[in-house]
């Protein structure tokens, strides 16, 4: 009987965790699948777990001279966060790597609750109300930014290391008519 409620359990917890796991959908890229790949070790590495609908799109036309831009939308309809993520689609493909490494590191703060912007002036970081601005200026940078800044390199590298190993399957159990 303990076996049988262990088993449920376990039952129970594994279906939760798979369907928290977040949905990432892709457009306007050449290779969605490469990106989709990029995006779940970002989110692996940033222990992103929880439900959340990350949209990541490809644009031709970003505002200024913006690389890339996260927004967040809080969904009762969906029981959790609908992000949206721009990347500037004429980027090179390592410029793209660091952006979006970059941008998930926002996304990851507001999944986890770390951020929440208010309006284009104001946001809550980590339980403290502040007051920010966007100029651009390093001196100047919010935390979160300044937290993806220190992070969005090592991320990216990790990936492009992950790439360079080599795919090791595991060996067949079936002996060999040679070897018995």
């Amino acid at each position: 009987m303990k076996q049988l409620i262990l088993f449920i359990l376990a039952s129970v917890f594994w279906v939760n965790s798979a369907f928290s796991q977040p949905i990432i959908k892709v457009w306007g890229s050449d290779d969605s699948l490469a990106i989709r790949e990029q995006l779940v070790q970002y989110l692996t590495y940033l222990e992103v777990r929880e439900k959340a609908h990350i949209f990541v799109i490809f644009s031709k036309a970003m505002p200024g001279k913006m690389k890339g831009l996260t927004f967040c939308l809080d969904s009762a309809v969906n029981n959790g966060q609908v992000i949206k993520v721009w990347i500037d689609a004429q980027l090179s493909e390592k410029q793209q790597r660091l952006v979006l490494a970059h941008e998930m590191i926002h996304v990851k703060q507001y999944v986890k609750g770390e951020l929440k912007v208010i309006d284009h002036k104001s946001a809550i970081w980590k339980g403290r109300f502040l007051r920010h601005q966007y100029t651009g200026s390093r001196q100047r940078i919010s935390p979160w930014e300044r937290e993806a800044y220190q992070t969005d390199n090592l991320l990216a590298m990790q990936y492009e290391e992950q790439l360079k190993r080599p795919i090791e399957f595991e060996k067949p159990l079936i002996a060999s008519k040679a070897n018995p």
